[in-house]
């Protein structure tokens, strides 16, 4: 009978014939768990893995079987086609051997037919009307086949460089599938038409970066490569010990000169390599568990002569030889038994072949011995051959009747036996596996990140995870709470406070180029703790703490002018506590932490504002044991909070004392004797222990000078009484109600209110107000242009813990080194020399660098926090405030005669005339000023 096409419905009636197709059905069906196909009467229970057979069906006559399986059951399963590749092999004239004879010795001649046929079967399985479930590549196969094409001529100079080329070439155009559909046997250049884009990118891409992957030794991207050295027996990969060295000797005029069944092994082993990677069922890769069916290749016609039997020995032998599983069903069809040529009813002890009503039965035959076949490596191990009878709908004229008859009912009851067969169903995949699920997990995914993300920069002040600092940030409220190097800034919406902090990250840059240029010098790291947010609109109080983080960047960019071998490196790490410090806790944690693991932070400068949440962080710093310097703290309780605790402004009492003598030695002889009044106006908030303290102070210094006290209480701006608290009046109703007071208004509150305490009397008694004078906050107020012309008919005295009369940008050195790291602060219309803010934090700033510097140079010893603290408590050196004299020989803390000053603002414009107690390398210091020791109170 003629051959069958491919689509034909019309299926060979043979006895057995439903035993076959369901055995296919059977072997073709893929477990949602291990590889080896289900066993016959197993049920739902797996079979240990055992492989699959190679079904050999041998048919009496000349009509084919697998064209009419491929179109009836193959095409049609539902929900989809089971991957397969049907052809047959070309007809050529049988070979000289007798049926039952050894195959003859691989020849050379047999390559291009074994590979050949492979190459067909891969270009039909790489098709899309066999990738429902997946697209299946063939790397490794058309690699090999690719280089088989390649031809390098004597006459070539370098065909080792000459087939890297063609590789790297071959890698950077041609997918691998394109390959496949478009293969000949010209070169790459010739099928592929390299695109101006294509050419630049395999100009920008490194020879280095492919000569890795060509190594095998990157085990993702050199994965094809990596195989061929590392991961196959055939042709002595080793030698000569490099992938294109392993290459050259596969080119069209050299792997002739290779074993040619070694050759066949290669093509063969590769083939079914790239089918076990299409079927791995890794959690990276899907597409493998969804296959819940094996590939079938259906090889039609197959002889000794034209590449079939030979294909099915190599099968056998690569299997025996790897011993790796294959996702492989081949199904052969022959007219006698791979791979002796016998026929079907011939006796052959080393082949059973089984009819086809009892397929399945040899089937479990075939699993009960091929473990021993395996292992003993038979050369018919894999082979199940199963013997196709004639159609039973054959003519029978020339059969007796009896044999007719019985023809007959043999045709029906294979008629019967073929319509119960059913239609081949494929199992569903995993439902994690569906091609959409990737797409949702990356969604999820995605989102999960995004809240997760979102979540943690909403908890970490913007920042992404991972990101440089984002563990010391942490978001409390509509605050960002911690310790940045800069490059986290903390209220960004505030220009020259963002600018600030920039600047300090660009020198902790330079700093650390130095410290690697020069590690044998000190590296300090010193934490500026401040208020730098501010919930309070305008942020009033972020001025000073600009002006304070100015002086650190003044006195740190000095410092990395200085190129001495015991010359410390300074790094500067903003920290913020809040507004007014009420963070300030949390913040101190993170400065605890941090400094555990990073031995370089040596100290702590700033703090801002003393009140009972800043007492709290002193106390929480303490626990590191870094020494602090805080730059305009006064209160005396702070003193009390901590050993490790150091200031370079006076204290609360040395203040009150100071006004005390000026009120009565000074004032009185100007002729405002007329009544020893003083109002002494505080605020209402218990939290603010500056004003409390103050006040408290001021009433004992003034009451020791004979002065009738009259402390009054405020509330001050955005404060509320809460509980029992009695509710006060304003500081503008206050100063309303002290209109025609002849005694003196002394003001210890913050300057937001001194500016309301000035409305009040601007509005009711401008023409003829009290005597002012203003605590050492008042300071800030003075510095703002704008703000201290406002009231310009309302006179007052302040007093300052920083002495200058003007700006000093023209003259001074340190203010030099600010115009140009921050060219707004010398303009006219602020003047930070009035503020004392900067001038206090470089102060306390250079006490740290000083110590540090001591500690190098006198002593030689690494620069420690304990080591800082012992330097500090000695130290003596002439600041921009004044003389920094801890106190030789004793344990002080506060500097002795610390400097102090009351200055006078008439019409808006500062008095020429200072008034000036304590120490200062520029000025004397007053007759009638009290005398002062560190930590110790002043005598009136």
């Amino acid at each position: 009978m003629s051959y069958p096409e491919r689509g034909s419905t019309e299926m060979p009636v043979f006895a057995g014939v439903g035993q076959v197709i369901n055995l296919v059905r059977r072997l073709v069906r893929r477990p949602r768990l291990g590889e080896a196909p289900f066993g016959p009467r197993m049920g739902r229970r797996r079979a240990r893995r055992l492989g699959i057979p190679m079904v050999c069906l041998v048919r009496e006559s000349a009509r084919s079987f697998l064209p009419t399986l491929a179109a009836g059951y193959l095409d049609a399963a539902r929900p989809g086609r089971i991957p397969h590749a049907l052809h047959r092999c070309p007809d050529e004239p049988q070979s000289d051997l007798a049926p039952g004879d050894v195959v003859s010795p691989p020849t050379i001649g047999e390559v291009p037919k074994v590979r050949d046929i492979l190459f067909v079967l891969s270009r039909e399985l790489v098709s899309g009307r066999n990738a429902k479930f997946g697209r299946i590549r063939f790397r490794r196969f058309g690699l090999v086949y690719w280089l088989m094409d390649q031809s390098l001529t004597p006459n070539v100079k370098d065909p080792d460089r000459l087939l890297r080329e063609k590789l790297r070439e071959r890698d950077i155009v041609v997918r691998p599938d394109e390959r496949i559909l478009a293969a000949t046997t010209e070169s790459v250049s010739s099928v592929v038409t390299i695109p101006a884009w294509g050419r630049r990118l395999m100009a920008v891409i490194p020879p280095l970066w492919f000569s890795l992957k060509v190594s095998g030794r990157l085990p993702v991207v050199s994965s094809p490569y990596r195989w061929f050295l590392r991961g196959q027996p055939n042709l002595a990969p080793q030698d000569p010990g490099t992938f294109v060295g392993f290459a050259e000797r596969l080119t069209r005029e050299n792997y002739s000169k290779e074993d040619p069944e070694q050759v066949m092994r290669l093509l063969v082993n590769s083939f079914l390599e790239d089918l076990r990677r299409a079927y791995g069922r890794w959690p990276w890769r899907l597409a493998g568990a969804r296959r819940m069916t094996y590939v079938v290749v259906l090889l039609d016609g197959i002889t000794r002569t034209n590449g079939g039997y030979r294909l099915l020995e190599l099968i056998n032998d690569v299997r025996n030889e790897t011993g790796a599983f294959d996702p492989l069903l081949m199904v052969s069809g022959s007219q006698k038994v791979p791979p002796y040529a016998v026929e079907p009813g011939g006796a052959n002890p080393e082949v059973a072949v089984w009819d086809a009503r009892n397929a399945e039965q040899g089937y479990a035959a075939w699993r009960n011995q091929f473990s021993r076949d395996s292992r003993r490596r038979a050369p018919t191990a894999w082979y199940l051959p199963i013997r196709i009878p004639d159609d039973a709908g054959a003519d029978a004229n020339t059969l007796s009747e009896e044999a007719r008859e019985n023809r007959r009912r043999s045709y029906v009851a294979a008629r019967q036996e073929l319509a119960a067969v059913e239609d081949f169903t494929i199992d569903r995949p995993p439902l994690w596996s569906r091609r959409w699920i990737p797409g949702i997990a990356v969604i999820a995914l995605a989102a999960t990140l995004g809240v997760v993300g979102f979540d943690y920069r909403q908890r970490h002040c913007g920042e992404l995870p991972g990101s440089s600092g984002a563990a010391w940030l942490t978001t409390v409220g509509d605050e960002c709470i911690g310790v940045s190097d800069g490059s986290h800034v903390f209220q960004p919406t505030n220009s020259h406070l963002a600018a600030v902090e920039q600047k300090v990250h660009e020198q902790n840059l330079q700093a650390a180029e130095q410290h690697k240029a020069s590690p044998g010098r000190p590296y300090v790291t010193l934490v500026y703790v401040s208020t730098v947010t501010s919930t309070d609109h305008p942020p009033d109080e972020l001025v000073s703490a600009r002006e304070r983080l100015e002086g650190v960047a003044v006195a740190q960019a000095r410092q990395l002018a200085l190129t001495g071998p015991n010359e410390p490196i300074v790094r500067v790490l903003i920290a913020n506590g809040g507004t007014s410090m009420a963070h300030g806790v949390t913040m101190a944690e993170t400065i605890v932490r941090m400094a555990a693991s990073d031995p370089s932070i040596a100290g702590v400068v700033g703090l801002h504002q003393s009140r009972q949440p800043t007492v709290d962080t002193i106390s929480a710093i303490s626990k590191a044991g870094l020494p602090m310097v805080a730059a305009t703290l006064s209160a005396d309780k702070l003193l009390d909070s901590s050993s490790l605790y150091f200031q370079v402004s006076p204290q609360n009492v040395r203040e009150a004392a100071v006004a005390a003598a000026y009120t009565s030695r000074k004032l009185m002889k100007d002729g405002h004797d007329q009544h020893r009044y003083v109002r002494i106006l505080a605020s209402a908030d218990p939290a603010d222990y500056y004003s409390a303290n103050l006040a408290h102070d001021v009433a004992q210094a003034f009451g020791h000078s004979g002065f009738t006290v009259d402390p009054v209480k405020f509330n001050p701006q955005g404060f509320t009484p809460q509980g029992k608290q009695l509710s006060y009046p304003s500081a503008t109703t206050l100063a309303e109600r002290a209109c025609g007071y002849d005694g003196m208004i002394f003001f210890a509150g913050r300057q937001e209110d001194f500016e309301e305490l000035l409305n009040g009397f601007w509005s009711q008694c401008r023409k003829n107000p009290p005597q002012i004078i203003g605590d050492d906050d008042v300071a800030r107020y003075v510095a703002d242009k704008t703000k201290r012309e406002k009231y310009s008919e309302i006179p007052y005295y302040y007093l300052s813990f920083a002495v200058n009369q003007g700006s000093k940008c023209a003259y001074d050195d340190v203010y030099k080194t600010l115009g140009n790291l921050f060219p707004q602060e010398c303009e006219l219309d602020r003047d930070p020399s009035l503020d004392g803010s900067m001038e206090m934090a470089y102060d306390a700033t250079l006490a740290m660098i000083k110590a540090a510097t001591h500690l190098r140079q006198d002593h030689d010893i690494p620069v420690t926090p304990g080591g800082l603290w012992r330097e500090l408590s000695a130290l003596s050196l002439d600041g921009e405030s004044g003389r920094i004299d801890f106190g030789k020989g004793s344990i002080g803390r506060v500097p002795v005669n610390k400097s102090i000053a009351v200055l006078r603002v008439k019409n808006g414009h500062l008095s020429k005339n200072i008034s000036f107690c304590g120490q200062h390398m520029r000025l004397q210091s007053e007759n009638w000023c009290p005398l002062d020791s560190a930590g110790q109170t002043p005598m009136p």
